[in-house]
């Protein structure tokens, strides 16, 4: 299999969200000879490569930055002076609260358990705009950085909302960070609420048309832990019922609790993305730390050889090493540092393997570098059948429960293993629609078709030869521009659909050039956008309250009628209207482009149906 299929899974594993991460795992380290100055007459010190500085918690010592003989084990300082401990203890949890820079009082503490404290300081007065900040009781100069639950009354700026009288301040230490919040506020927006604590969501944009999409991750998930997602604007909560289809195959995870919540059975760092604009459901994909390895097999648990997966190292000049640290790296995505700082030191790596299983045969990761084994809960996402389901964990493998060929894909990056179903063998090329390969045969004239395809605005495909080795091709100039248009990402095409519909797809295998037929479009339902008046400028559609199914703009005053207008939809996407009986007195649309013109001038009202798009114009 080449790169060029590879960098369409690099996508794929990172397509949620996020859907991607701090630690307090080290990642395992490869010994190296270091400086061989010696400071012992004993034998001269062989060290290892430096282990960086670790800052210390609230449950958990840090360490300094130090370097070990791999001869005797003693401890060395980054200038190589051997020192008799690297430890710097963990913080205090003795905590005083300061309110623009003046101690306020202690906190008590009224939780500590493992991974978790939590404190309290009541009555407390506030003001508007009082800057908010936790000591060292030791020492009120040594100050701690923490996240403002933004969801209660303090600002992203650590300052105070509004008046707060005999509030109430809660300090909690998870491993996802330190959050204060402040009674007094109500958070208006979309939080996921894990166990007792809500965490606001952020709103994200994938490629300018998602404007109500929220992701939080990765978060640290615990076995047992409950999470809701709870829309604040609309008091609705979103549970096990609202998850999405394609992260119901991943239920070894988590299970529905008594009260429909999500309850976790294993624990591990998760991301959640939920679709408040769209289906309103609730996507979880998972991560692990990077694991250091540059050589992997396929294992099986039957006597059988090891398949040798091949490592790919993605350039940094490639869009998709780019896109990827993009996704990980976004400003909603927490705990996601050493994946960062892991692809950037040591390079975007995908190993891959192509398999054929039989029905029940169990595999997982062997780990060749470390000699160890990545275990079948690595596997993070599943591109086949998940109606009938067809791989399940089983101890520390992966069990197949339908036979078939597939393509395993392990990313050291983030230690996932992500799997998709191949196509039947023996066909002349393959359509790989959202991640499932369609075979296809050609026909004499040496081209392939694909008939009725369905696609969803921003679906887009990728076509591959028999060998799964994906293709690079051209667009026939007898395609719409306006229904989609390709990507060329190193030895592959990306055709991304502009516009939803139904269209049969003709591929010729020796010019590699495609066309569309076009079945259907599918109608695009207006719930908002605008009218821009080259001479006017823009004007925004609102709802006609004389008329459910129709938006309009009124008033609109016509006094050059040199120039022209188009309308938009609320995704910004041209509208090619047609216009109502009795308004051809007023416009006039030159050939089939979107663009029209006013033929008189003075004032008019425009209004336009929802899903028809007839155009109607009056003149006051």
């Amino acid at each position: 299999m080449k790169i060029s299929k590879l960098l369409l899974s690099t996508l794929f594993a990172f397509g949620l969200l996020m859907t991607a991460c701090g630690s307090n795992e080290t990642p395992k380290e490869n010994s190296s000879s270091g400086n061989t100055e010696s400071s012992s007459i004993e034998h001269q010190h062989r060290f290892s490569e430096l282990h960086e500085e670790l800052a210390p918690t609230f449950l958990y010592e840090g360490h300094i930055a130090y370097y070990e003989c791999l001869e005797c084990h003693k401890y060395f300082d980054i200038n190589y002076q051997e020192v008799d401990s690297i430890v710097i203890p963990k913080l205090s949890n003795e905590i005083v609260l300061l309110v623009n820079e003046q101690n306020k009082g202690d906190f008590t503490i009224t939780t500590l358990e493992e991974n978790t404290i939590v404190w309290d300081i009541n009555n407390i007065n506030l003001s508007k705009d009082d800057v908010i900040s936790l000591a060292s009781k030791a020492d009120n100069t040594v100050t701690y950085s923490y996240l403002p639950n933004t969801n209660t009354n303090i600002t992203e700026e650590f300052k105070v909302h509004n008046d707060a009288d005999n509030a109430t301040i809660n300090v909690t230490y998870t491993l996802n960070g330190l959050y204060v919040s402040i009674s007094g506020f109500e958070y208006d927006g979309v939080v996921i609420k894990i166990n007792d604590t809500e965490y606001p969501m952020n709103q994200v944009t994938y490629r300018e048309e998602d404007k109500q999409t929220y992701i939080y991750g990765y978060a640290y998930i615990k076995q047992n832990d409950i999470v809701t997602v709870i829309d604040k604007d609309n008091d609705i909560v979103y549970d096990y019922d609202d998850l999405e289809n394609d992260t119901l195959w991943n239920t070894f995870d988590f299970h529905r609790g008594d009260n429909d919540e999500i309850i976790f059975d294993y624990q591990a760092r998760y991301g959640f993305e939920f679709d408040r604009g769209g289906d309103k459901k609730i996507s979880i994909t998972k991560t692990f730390a990077p694991n250091a390895t540059n050589k992997t097999a396929i294992s099986f648990e039957a006597e059988k050889d090891n398949i040798e997966m091949v490592d790919n190292n993605i350039p940094q000049t490639d869009p998709s090493y780019d896109e990827t640290l993009w996704y990980i790296k976004h400003e909603a995505v927490i705990n996601s540092e050493d994946i960062v700082s892991y692809i950037e030191t040591n390079g975007l790596h995908i190993h891959s393997a192509h398999i054929t299983l039989e029905i029940n045969e169990k595999f997982n990761i062997a780990d060749i570098t470390n000699s160890s084994v990545i275990e079948g809960d690595h596997l993070v996402s599943l591109y086949c059948n998940i109606v009938t389901g067809n791989f399940a964990i089983e101890g520390d493998y992966i069990k197949s429960l339908k036979g078939g060929t597939y393509d395993v894909v392990y990313m050291p990056s983030c230690s996932s293993i992500v799997i998709y179903e191949s196509a039947t063998t023996g066909a002349d090329a393959y359509l790989m629609v959202n991640g499932e390969f369609k075979p296809l045969n050609k026909d004499v004239n040496n081209v392939v078709t694909y008939e009725n395809l369905e696609v969803k605005k921003n679906d887009y495909i990728v076509f591959a030869d028999s060998a799964y080795n994906t293709l690079t091709i051209t667009l026939s100039n007898t395609i719409d521009a306006s229904i989609c248009h390709k990507m060329d990402v190193s030895n592959m095409t990306m055709v991304y659909f502009d516009k939803a519909g139904t269209f049969t797809l003709h591929l010729n295998l020796t010019s590699f050039e495609l066309s569309i037929d076009v079945i259907e479009i599918a109608p695009v339902t207006m719930t908002g956008g605008r009218i821009y008046f080259s001479k006017a400028g823009n004007k925004n559609l609102v709802q006609n309250p004389d008329d459910s199914d129709e938006l309009c703009v009124k008033d609109v005053q016509i006094s050059d009628i040199s120039g022209y207008a188009v309308i938009y939809d609320q995704d910004s996407n041209m509208i090619t209207p047609t216009l109502s009986s009795g308004s051809e007195q007023y416009a006039v649309f030159p050939s089939s482009t979107p663009l029209f013109y006013i033929t008189q001038t003075g004032t008019f009202d425009f209004y336009i149906n929802k899903t028809t798009h007839v155009l109607r114009i009056e003149k006051q």
